[in-house]
């Protein structure tokens, strides 16, 4: 694990982050993925910083790496690429959907969609069972951590203890993460 530390505009204040240490992959671009965390320094956008912050590194990641991606790509027929893409993108609009629950207190509602959209019980429903005979072993773990991570955000949330929901939806976003730095489908 590769450690940094991002100092506040306001007085000397740090926080500490971690990210994988992946290998082939420069650290200076890893960093220049942080600067957008002196956004997120106040308020309830505090609490959830970490998650915010996991999915932009999904979803930016492509940008940094255009001219010299070290990921491993898998080849996927176009039609389960597409699959696969519109999964992911349901997944990010349920998180989407299951922190905008969070901030209103609608905690059972953010719990639904939780296990139905990424939990254990959606995998029927994303199509995961056909896929993962196309992924390689590394990236089944990935997607399996993620939907495992899912069902006991889901369980935490119900219990109706905030602050340890979201380390448990930090799980669920970091296996995304994971998954997102080491492969490919393009």
């Amino acid at each position: 694990m590769l450690e940094y530390d991002v100092a506040g505009q306001r007085g000397v204040r740090n926080i500490k982050h971690k990210i994988p240490n992946i290998n082939g992959i420069n650290k200076e671009i890893q960093l220049a993925y942080l600067a957008p965390l002196k956004l997120f320094r106040e308020g309830i956008m505090k609490k959830f910083s970490h998650i915010i912050m996991s999915i932009l590194l999904v979803f930016t990641a492509n940008i940094c790496w255009a001219f010299q991606d070290s990921r491993q790509l898998v080849n996927l027929p176009e039609m389960m690429q597409e699959h696969m893409m519109a999964n992911m993108r349901d997944h990010l609009a349920a998180i989407n959907e299951i922190l905008g629950f969070i901030a209103n207190d609608e905690l059972d509602r953010a719990a639904n969609v939780a296990e139905t959209r990424l939990g254990m019980s959606s995998l029927e429903a994303h199509g995961a069972g056909h896929m993962a005979n196309f992924m390689p072993e590394g990236m089944q773990k990935a997607g399996t951590s993620m939907h495992r991570a899912a069902s006991r955000f889901a369980l935490k949330v119900e219990e109706g203890e905030t602050l340890k929901a979201l380390d448990a939806l930090a799980e669920v976003t970091s296996a995304c993460v994971a998954c997102h730095m080491a492969y490919r489908i393009r």
